[in-house]
């Protein structure tokens, strides 16, 4: 194809192959979280078609722009360029730019470091959450999430998902999964996480040891609310605000939600020389991600990071 000649797509176009695109990833979160992107993309052009030379100079302009929703609109719109060069004589002139990532790529790590808590910090914040006890278990909902999390580095949605195993529901390995099995003195894990993609690892003594203290029955949630119910994702953002408000201070944390706690491991586990083979797996990113975010020029940022 020659990137040399003008071309433009209509909106009306866009309009007829954009679902079949969603259609065709994997995830409903996933198309839900494109289709959000593409909508905001398509904000910037008012006009009934769009030329590549157009495109090209829209994200040419935020080449070294490091702001997370336009950097995800790049991404977005090249998967759909992607498809529709596939599906129609449209030239993906994103194939053109020649992206400079290296500036990105150190200052997106450097905030994705600074969200891992430090030591002081979880500490303060799970000794509180112990003296918070409620009155029909020795610790509260609060302090079984926020350590769940910062052992295990699992994201929020992950870890609403399991349940304790049920050989009742076993009838079908292939069929049941998102839960926690006993093994020996470890918790043995399989999720479907992000992307639909099946991973499975053991968690630690500690936090096996931990979970062991809640009443939990097979083939029932974990984490559920005051109601018995599956705790939501909203209940675990309602607890950091809380901790947020209760423990934290403006100067002493960045962007503080559960999240931080999947960064926190990932730091603490690159500290401790673990493999970043393993970190990935448990995880459920890349190695060459891993290795990039958290191994890469690991003395220039402070070695105090905590795992209960």
């Amino acid at each position: 194809m020659d990137y040399n000649i003008p071309m433009t797509i209509e909106k009306t176009l866009l309009n007829e192959y954009i679902p079949l695109w969603l259609n065709s990833l994997k995830s409903k979160e996933t198309r839900k979280n494109y289709k959000y992107y593409i909508n905001y993309f398509l904000k910037n052009f008012n006009l009934n078609s769009i030329s590549n030379l157009e495109i090209e100079n829209f994200f040419s302009d935020i080449n070294n722009n490091t702001n997370f929703s336009l950097l995800n609109q790049k991404k977005v719109a090249s998967s759909l360029f992607n498809f529709l060069e596939r599906m129609t004589s449209f030239t993906n002139p994103l194939k053109k730019i020649n992206f400079s990532v290296s500036n990105n790529n150190v200052i997106d790590i450097l905030k994705i470091r600074r969200r891992a808590l430090n030591n002081e910090l979880c500490n303060k914040i799970i000794l509180q959450l112990k003296s918070d006890k409620n009155e029909t278990s020795n610790y509260s909902n609060e302090l079984l999430i926020f350590i769940c999390l910062l052992n295990s580095g699992m994201r929020v949605s992950e870890l609403l998902s399991l349940e304790l195993y049920s050989p009742i529901k076993d009838k079908n390995e292939q069929s049941y999964y998102n839960y926690l099995r006993l093994e020996g003195d470890r918790f043995f894990v399989l999720i479907k996480g992000k992307g639909g993609k099946f991973r499975y690892f053991f968690l630690n003594k500690n936090i096996t040891t931990f979970l062991q203290e809640f009443p939990l029955k097979e083939g029932e949630p974990i984490f559920k609310n005051q109601k018995g119910n599956r705790l939501t994702r909203y209940g675990v953002y309602y607890y950091f605000e809380k901790i947020k408000k209760n423990y934290l201070t403006n100067d002493n944390i960045y962007k503080f939600s559960p999240h931080s706690l999947r960064h926190t491991y990932c730091t603490e586990m690159s500290k401790r020389n673990e493999s970043p083979i393993n970190v990935a797996k448990t995880v459920g990113n890349s190695v060459d991600m891993i290795e990039k975010v958290y191994y890469q020029n690991i003395k220039d940022i402070n070695k105090d990071y905590y795992i209960l």
